[in-house]
């Protein structure tokens, strides 16, 4: 890899080495879980891990992002603010994908790896996400869909929607995925 980056040189320069070991490091497996109850977003390749309730709360008039997780329940009742859920849906698993992105774009900042200064690309991760109710028959093409536009729209290098058993952190940093299982988007 190094050499098709320098390919007129015999050693790599300095500057393609660097790329090259940024690539290699910068490849981080998310294992995300969905409930309307828990969200779960574990990084397998560092070993990080972040659970929270799936609340966000909005400014009314900006928009903007106040709090998300059990914080935001703080927000519930204040006419400044609007707290909604976006994974709690009656039939669905996701309810409102806008805020349903929003609040894994929070969540995903929790897990993402402080950058040194050298490093030059953006947080990138192969997403494996896997929503755990709601799931009863399938998931139809619609609520797939809709769940890799979420990771897509939130940075991911790679998606892969899931469902069946709990994946192990060796089978999300091998993509190696079970038969009894369903991948619904390959």
């Amino acid at each position: 890899m190094i050499s098709a980056l320098c390919s007129r040189r015999v050693r790599p320069c300095v500057r393609c080495f660097v790329l090259t070991l940024q690539c290699r490091a910068m490849r981080h497996s998310l294992y995300i879980r969905i409930k309307p109850s828990l969200l779960s977003v574990k990084d397998v390749t560092a070993g990080l891990l972040y659970e929270d309730v799936p609340l966000l709360a909005l400014s009314k008039t900006r928009k903007a992002v106040l709090q998300v997780g059990k914080a935001a329940g703080s927000y519930e009742g204040r006419a400044d603010a609007l707290v909604t859920n976006g994974f709690d849906a009656e039939r669905s698993i996701v309810g409102d994908f806008e805020a349903a992105e929003k609040t894994l774009r929070q969540f995903l900042k929790q897990v993402e790896p402080r950058r040194a200064w050298w490093q030059i690309f953006p947080f990138v991760p192969v997403m494996v996400i896997h929503p755990l109710e709601k799931v009863e028959g399938g998931l139809t093409k619609v609520e797939a869909r809709a769940l890799e536009d979420l990771c897509w729209r939130a940075r991911a290098a790679d998606v892969f929607v899931w469902t069946g058993r709990t994946l192990t952190d060796e089978e999300v940093r091998e993509l190696r995925f079970p038969a009894e299982g369903v991948l619904h988007n390959r």
